[in-house]
């Protein structure tokens, strides 16, 4: 009697741990999107107040104070908008496993937006799976980042793969760009790169 109940106690067990598993990624994309929200909401009430506060925003003419009392410069958030996938996310900075929990990364190695090859990253399933249809961009397709007032237009130009251990992609090139990364499904040993290069750029909201 008592091996039966075991085995029923033990059958239940199982079940209910697959149905867990099965809804493990629903729970991580969930917690994503809660979070971008939040961070989305957060980056409207900054990109308000910025223009609130200074309308000529990026423009360094009559700028006092010298190199010895500027503070460091740091990555702010930005917005990546991929019409083509539907892709509207946050990026941070940071490529952690903790940082792609909850929005995309871009590569503290790499140049900032309009600056050189501007690098980000994100997850293709789970965790918001911002990056899951990557792969079907295509040459001539527009990508936006939006930051610090600005709106940088790409378009893209190659979509290939690369090996897990070639970090090339986010080095300079000779030419303005930006470079998405993700992993390939059911390839552990490749990424996933989208590289496109810079067309314009204009005053956010113009």
């Amino acid at each position: 009697m008592q091996e039966e109940q075991w085995r029923k106690i033990k059958g239940t067990l199982i079940f209910v741990v697959g149905i867990l598993l099965l809804l493990y990624p629903l729970f991580t994309d969930l917690y994503s999107g809660t979070i971008q929200d939040n961070k989305w909401a957060d980056y409207k009430n900054a990109s308000t107040e910025d223009v609130a506060e200074n309308p000529a925003i990026g423009n360094d003419s009559g700028a006092e104070g010298t190199e010895q009392n500027q503070e460091p410069r740091k990555f702010t958030e930005a917005l990546l908008k991929i019409p083509t996938i539907d892709v509207s996310a946050i990026v941070i900075p940071g490529t952690s496993q903790a940082v792609l929990k909850k929005a995309l990364g871009w590569y503290e190695q790499s140049a900032y937006p309009g600056e050189g090859n501007t690098a980000i990253a994100g997850h293709r399933t789970m965790h918001g799976a911002f990056f899951r249809n990557l792969h079907r961009l295509a040459p001539g397709d527009i990508i936006l980042l939006e930051y610090e007032g600005y709106v940088y237009r790409y378009r893209v130009g190659k979509v290939y793969q690369v090996k897990n251990e070639d970090w090339s992609v986010i080095e300079s090139c000779d030419y303005t760009a930006l470079t998405l990364t993700t992993c390939v499904k059911g390839d552990t040993e490749h990424r996933q790169v989208v590289r496109a290069v810079f067309c314009d750029k204009e005053i956010k909201g113009e």
